[in-house]
């Protein structure tokens, strides 16, 4: 209840100042409120919801506003990430439970997915209403790239592109980390790898850990985030494809780094170690 309420109430906060900014082209709207260290907890908040079942009419109509906004509010991080993290973990999701159930294409399957497709139709008419710059943002920046075979954004070669910082970034981080194998940087961040970065991002959440910890810390935050794993997979699905969404976000960016994301992960830990 605390991470949806919380989400929701932040993407009502954020589409406020959206819909009093309208009429701004998506880049300034990225600058205005586009944030990539959100965007996983509204992962959560969507799994939480979507696997939620009731058989209270009003309830599953409330789900589904809920849902709406919470696919709002990712839409509104303007971060591919976070795109990216949802459309992954729903196809493993969706590969998980056809290889867990040899029935899985029922006549049941073919009624609730005839009512996703038609309650995703709606939503993406009313994004390209109300919330354009999203929809021609990441139809230019992800779909397009996919679609036309567009490359021009992925710079792998250019340490001042998005892709092309975060391949140097990490390649830099391995070095140190390899150097100073057993502490890492005790604890330090990127900023330590170059006199010239006066703020770094590792933009990946398990090489934050190795740089910070070395070897020795990373193997320990493996075993953390496996327990947790196993756990959750076997007491609660929402939170446990929440869990798989956010792991897949963090090879992208920051999450349990980050304070809202270490509680959560602490809290996580202590329902795992409580059992």
């Amino acid at each position: 209840y605390a991470i949806v309420l919380v989400s929701v109430y932040r993407i009502l906060e954020i589409a406020s100042v959206y819909v009093s900014h309208s009429g701004e082209n998506f880049y300034m709207y990225k600058a205005l409120i586009g944030s990539q260290r959100f965007g996983f907890i509204y992962l959560l908040a969507f799994w939480i919801l979507f696997l939620n079942k009731s058989s209270l009419i009003l309830i599953n109509i409330l789900k589904y506003i809920l849902i709406s906004i919470v696919l709002i509010g990712l839409l509104l991080t303007f971060s591919r990430t976070s795109i990216v993290s949802l459309v992954l973990s729903f196809i493993f999701y969706i590969f998980s439970n056809i290889l867990s159930k040899k029935n899985f294409f029922s006549l049941r399957f073919l009624k609730y997915f005839l009512l996703y497709l038609t309650l995703f139709g709606f939503f993406i008419i009313f994004i390209n209403k109300y919330f354009n710059s999203t929809f021609y943002f990441f139809e230019s920046n992800l779909i397009s790239y996919f679609v036309s075979g567009n490359s021009r954004e992925f710079e792998f070669t250019n340490k001042f592109s998005s892709e092309g910082y975060r391949l140097y970034i990490w390649k830099e981080i391995l070095l140190y980390v390899l150097s100073n194998p057993f502490t890492g940087s005790g604890y330090l961040g990127c900023w330590i790898l170059d006199n010239s970065f006066s703020a770094c991002s590792a933009h990946n959440q398990f090489i934050d850990v190795l740089l910070r910890t070395g070897f020795i810390g990373f193997i320990f935050y493996i075993y953390i985030i496996t327990t947790i794993y196993k756990f959750l997979k076997n007491s609660y699905p929402d939170l446990f494809w929440g869990f798989v969404s956010v792991l897949i976000y963090g090879f992208f960016h920051e999450t349990f780094k980050l304070s809202h994301g270490g509680f959560i992960l602490a809290f996580l830990l202590g329902m795992a170690k409580s059992k």
